[in-house]
């Protein structure tokens, strides 16, 4: 089973895609006083929303378990089948994201544009899309591993 934490735009949106992909989840809102030790025994992934911090008792208590902690990036990565082209950096993330994004659309593309900048990742789902155009936030990638991003020749690429 698979275990959300937190409650805003981003545990919404794992939650939807999880129930749309008919996979067993739990969603936590608070994550400072998890005691459920049945809901915890049965977890084989956490999928943690950005700003909950490493410190927290129940991302120790996963990492001691060897149980993966993961953002909602990464589970974006794992079923897009469109190229995606991440942005990150300390400052213009959002102007970058966005007028990628237009260029993309002016060549005549089907682009979505989200992540960070506002449309969570896992919304921006589709299988008419050509290219993804994603703003990532130190917070996402700090419980990311791996980003599949896929190239023109369909072959995978793992930074």
């Amino acid at each position: 089973m698979k275990l959300i934490l937190g409650n805003g735009k981003t545990a919404q949106s794992i939650a939807r895609f999880l129930k749309g992909q008919g996979i067993a989840f739990q969603l936590i809102k608070d994550t400072r006083n998890i005691n459920d030790h049945n809901i915890l025994q049965s977890i084989d992934e956490i999928f943690i929303s950005p700003g909950i911090p490493q410190t927290q008792n129940i991302v120790i208590w996963a990492s001691a378990q060897n149980i993966p902690v993961t953002s909602d990036i990464e589970l974006f990565s794992r079923y897009t089948k469109a190229p995606i082209i991440g942005i990150t950096g300390s400052n213009g993330k959002s102007t970058v994201t966005q007028l990628l994004g237009e260029m993309v659309a002016n060549d005549g593309k089907k682009v979505a544009v989200g992540g960070n900048i506002g449309k969570p990742a896992l919304d921006c789902l589709s299988s008419d899309v050509d290219f993804y155009v994603i703003e990532l936030s130190s917070y996402q990638l700090d419980y990311t591993q791996i980003l599949r991003f896929i190239n023109r020749r369909g072959a995978e690429y793992h930074p």
